[in-house]
């Protein structure tokens, strides 16, 4: 996770606008703890979007600027009148941040993701670290999901550094779904050929798992699981069994419109989680915000 220069993180105020939410303080010492791990710069955003601020909630802005720098991370505050997400979006779009970090539930806390938060889980282009504001900074457990593509691969590396970091367990969910081809053939092999070829096929997606951790040299060794099952229900199945405080997942666009939509999977999951999210997005992801937007 080592290179990115600056984390953005997103703060709201209260209704009267005088003080940050506890969910926003919350995503706050998350990023302030990232910030420092990966030695990256600071910024403070928040939206005067249909919402009040008041002079005192600036000040408190201020305040905590102050705090972070006195801290040892570069930091600046950034107050915006457009939309939050959209403006985020933006300013990774210019360059000006390339990781954001947010609370999961923003206005309406009856969804497990906020309106802020899915937005820029579907459609901004830099990591994005939506912080559940009722769990501890200090994680027991992350679970990864990676389908093995190059995204996945960045999934299972960041919940590798982050366990590391945090001296915590990680474990490593791969699901897979028979081959239309040894469907086809499943009738005319026997039994013994049919488990050799499932075999095969696990093998393989353990030697990737193991070849992407390889080289990071952590100490910590993750519990890799390898099912037979749609992703989604393979990844609940995992979150059921470890109750991580934290899932790392790759997202994807799907449909016949690039980066405007996510994989089918991370989108049943979106609400059905109740720990924190760090979703990546592929190299070739193409935002369906512009600058002109």
């Amino acid at each position: 996770m080592r290179g990115f220069q600056k984390i953005l993180v997103g703060l709201d105020l209260d209704p009267d606008g005088t003080e940050v939410t506890k969910s926003s303080n919350v995503a706050l010492l998350q990023a302030q703890w990232l910030a420092e791990k990966i030695d990256a710069g600071l910024t403070l955003f928040h939206s005067t979007f249909e919402r009040t601020t008041a002079q005192e909630g600036l000040d408190e802005l201020e305040r905590l600027r102050l705090e972070c720098e006195t801290a040892g991370s570069p930091t600046e505050t950034v107050v915006s009148e457009e939309r939050p997400w959209l403006e985020i979006i933006r300013r990774v779009l210019r360059g000006e941040n390339d990781f954001v970090v947010v609370a999961k539930r923003d206005k309406n806390e009856e969804e497990q993701v906020g309106t802020t938060s899915r937005k820029l889980l579907r459609k901004c282009p830099a990591p994005v670290f939506a912080v559940e504001p009722d769990h501890e900074l200090v994680h027991g457990d992350i679970l990864s999901a990676t389908d093995l593509s190059p995204v996945g691969d960045r999934a299972v590396e960041y919940g590798a550094f982050l366990a590391d970091a945090l001296g915590c367990e990680h474990h490593v969910v791969h699901a897979w779904q028979v081959p239309f081809q040894l469907q086809m053939e499943a009738g005319r092999l026997s039994d013994e050929e049919v488990a050799e070829h499932r075999t095969k096929i696990e093998q393989a997606a353990l030697d990737q798992i193991r070849g992407v951790l390889r080289p990071l040299g952590y100490q910590r060794s993750p519990s890799i699981a390898i099912l037979c099952d749609a992703p989604s229900h393979a990844i609940k199945s995992e979150i059921k069994r470890h109750e991580p405080d934290l899932v790392v997942m790759g997202t994807v666009s799907r449909g016949g419109i690039a980066g405007f939509l996510v994989g089918n999977t991370a989108e049943k999951l979106f609400d059905r989680i109740e720990s924190s999210l760090l979703t990546v997005k592929p190299e070739d992801f193409i935002c369906p915000i512009t600058l002109e937007d």
